[in-house]
């Protein structure tokens, strides 16, 4: 009997019978093949994590090897060795899941490749042995994660501008529709209005403040370790520090469908919110840093980024301060945070 006329002749054993790994450890295992002849030029091995849940199938594939077949007597056993990178882990969280396979073909030419399809369990590796740091993908959404990623204030002032530019060519076309299109244009012209008077306030926040810095140390971290947001400013006039705080907010984005039709689905992980401290009085030109301590979940969902996937976690941090005259000046930037797995 050829290999390729049926599944029996291929058999896959793993070194863990549990098929439980470490990240950054190696899997091994035999393959073993019965009713060989000439037409098997050899045996495809992978290693591949993908997703399921709410959102599209993504997937990988990791490692990808290429075994030759010796047989003897119609019999043929080779061994495989697949290190594992350090992430992603598997994961099971509410809107998405992220599981591990080892795949294993037989190339047998005109006919039918026999495969088996073992699933394995990636568990987060050892801190302590060295292993490559883990970091999510950097897809291009809005949700991209990885300690690169640009902060939240950025995407915001070009989402600002299209917003305004779509409003006000959106009104303008309402114009042609007749007494509905004047009625519904003044309402988009006023959204409009509305969201440039938000962003100059918010240019005017950022300048009264000297050009405030936001950042997290570290912006990469493990879980149950803690966090420090801070924003450093220098105001140009003397002002009162009204209030400020720090939000850690962990979730899970799944994006099912494309186009137009796409539908992305949210679940919360987590949130906390912490005040900032620092001096009530800022002085006019001095560099004051205000500053709070946010503690990361010892069971906390280690990023993972993929185009329709991800687990995302961000601090927003929000600062208010009041001038001498009583004008009300609020800032607030969203940062990146990537939690390792470990």
């Amino acid at each position: 009997m050829a290999l390729g006329e049926g599944t029996e002749s291929l058999s896959v054993e793993l070194d863990r019978p549990d098929g439980r790994y470490r990240a950054g450890e190696t899997v091994r295992g035999v393959v073993t093949l019965g009713g060989v002849d000439e037409r098997v030029r050899g045996v495809d091995v992978k290693l591949r994590w993908s997703t399921s849940g709410k959102g599209n199938t993504d997937q990988q594939d990791v490692r990808t090897l290429r075994l030759p077949v010796a047989a003897l007597g119609g019999r043929a056993r080779t061994t495989f060795e697949l290190p594992l990178p350090s992430g992603p882990v598997s994961y099971q969280g509410p809107i998405i899941q992220v599981a591990w396979q080892v795949l294993v073909s037989v190339d047998v030419a005109w006919a039918r490749d026999p495969s088996r399809e073992l699933p394995i369990e990636v568990l987060p590796g050892d801190p302590y042995a060295g292993a490559d740091v883990y970091r999510a993908s950097a897809a291009p959404l809005r949700h991209a994660l990885g300690p690169d990623t640009e902060p939240a204030g950025s995407t915001k002032a070009r989402s600002t501008g299209m917003t305004v530019a779509g409003t006000v060519l959106f009104g303008a076309f309402a114009t042609q529709f007749g007494t509905i299109g004047y009625v519904l244009a003044p309402l988009f012209f006023l959204a409009a209005g509305a969201t440039l008077w938000g962003a100059a306030r918010r240019s005017g926040a950022r300048h009264v403040l000297g050009e405030p810095r936001f950042e997290l140390v570290p912006a990469e971290l493990r879980r149950g370790e803690s966090i420090t947001a801070r924003v450093t400013v220098q105001p140009r006039r003397a002002m009162a520090f009204v209030d400020g705080d720090a939000e850690l907010h962990g979730r899970e984005i799944a994006v099912h469908g494309g186009g137009s039709s796409a539908t992305t689905h949210n679940q919360d992980l987590h949130r906390d919110e912490v005040e900032l401290e620092g001096p009530s009085e800022l002085r006019a030109g001095q560099l004051i840093t205000l500053s709070a301590t946010l503690q990361l979940p010892r069971d906390a969902a280690p990023s993972f980024g993929s185009p329709s996937n991800h687990v995302s976690w961000t601090v927003t941090i929000a600062v208010r301060a009041r001038t001498a005259g009583g004008v009300k000046h609020e800032l607030e930037e969203e940062l990146v945070l990537h939690v390792q797995p470990s």
